[in-house]
């Protein structure tokens, strides 16, 4: 066991030769049961970010491991899944909003992070009993929508604010207001934006918000079409 940790350590310093110049950083072998000892290291050392990358099967098809969402599912700290092997920035990110305190979060967890990228938020909605309501549908859509990107304005506005005044000039943030299923509509927007990354939020709640929004996160890691940012 100890000569295969060894032989491990060095493939893994191999890969990472004169790329952490300059980084502090520490490599450790651990056999074990993966998720726990995961969560027991990153609460331990206080690490601000996870990051793992996707399991494959015999077809090279991206699946995602059991560990990997029961991470999700009890972490407390953003988890960044990587499906693809990069070595530039993210020049494109997606982020799925609503209007919460999560969703904030989320921005603002991604612009302090990726300051130079080009951000896309992408609003979801649907109306509710439009086989009832007859010909105001169109009228009623179109009120909703403008609210919907005033709140979406506020919210940029209120997360900017909270973040360096020298940036705050730089970040390019596109939006979009899509009326849908949210599954199909990530998947439609990352082809259309060309996104690297997905951010999700996961919601810090409990019952079936929490459930529902682990269930949106966890069916798009099934088979992921670019890099994944879970924000709790």
């Amino acid at each position: 066991m100890e000569e295969t940790k060894k032989i491990a350590k060095q493939e893994i310093n191999l890969c990472l030769k004169g790329k952490l110049v300059g980084i502090k950083h520490d490599i450790q072998i651990i056999v074990g049961i993966p998720h726990v000892d995961i969560l027991n290291i990153f609460n331990k050392e206080k690490i601000d970010l996870v990051v793992l990358g996707l399991h494959r099967h015999i077809k090279d098809q991206p699946i995602v491991g059991k560990f990997i969402e029961r991470v999700i599912k009890s972490s407390m700290r953003p988890v960044l899944v990587v499906k693809n092997r990069s070595e530039s920035d993210y020049e494109n990110i997606l982020v799925g909003v609503d209007f919460n305190i999560h969703s904030k979060k989320s921005l603002k967890l991604s612009l302090s992070m990726f300051q130079d990228s080009t951000f896309n938020l992408l609003q979801s909605y649907y109306m509710p009993f439009t086989g009832m309501i007859g010909n105001s549908t169109a009228s009623l859509e179109k009120e909703f929508k403008a609210t919907c990107n005033a709140d979406l304005d506020d919210m940029i506005g209120e997360v900017t604010k909270s973040l360096p005044k020298k940036a705050r000039k730089a970040y390019k943030i596109n939006k979009k207001i899509v009326k849908g299923s949210i599954l199909d509509i990530l998947q439609e927007e990352i082809t259309f934006s060309k996104s690297e990354l997905l951010v999700l939020g996961t919601h810090g709640r409990t019952g079936i918000s929490r459930a529902l929004s682990l269930n949106v996160t966890e069916k798009f890691l099934a088979n992921p079409s670019c890099d994944v940012l879970a924000v709790m």
